[in-house]
């Protein structure tokens, strides 16, 4: 985080947007491991992936929380990348709580 806020300072950058994966590695961090590591910083939001395959429903709430808190300012799906199409039935409470809460959906499209 330190290194990004260096380069957003280098750069003139006011804001960032972190977003999470499809999946939770060591490589990729949850959308709940970004919040706590950029928690101290006004200028980074994140933008919480979700997956069909990897998230549960669980997780689904917590999305809506942390919308609620804004602790997310948007979600992304992997229609693309996981192979469903973006109108799959299962994306239907992703795009209601975009418009409930009036955030942006992303869509990785491979």
């Amino acid at each position: 985080i330190h290194e990004l806020q260096k380069e957003m300072t280098n750069n003139n950058v006011d804001y960032a947007l972190i977003l999470s994966s499809y999946k939770t590695n060591p490589d990729r961090p949850s959308a709940k491991q970004i919040i706590d590591a950029i928690k101290e910083y006004d200028n980074l939001g994140v933008i919480a992936g979700f997956s069909i395959d990897n998230h549960t429903d669980e997780d689904f709430q917590n999305y809506r929380k942390w919308i609620k808190y804004g602790l997310v300012k948007g979600l992304k799906i992997y229609s693309g990348f996981e192979h469903y199409y973006p109108y799959d039935a299962r994306y239907q409470k992703i795009y209601d709580t975009c418009v409930e809460f009036g955030i942006p959906a992303m869509f990785h499209t491979g």
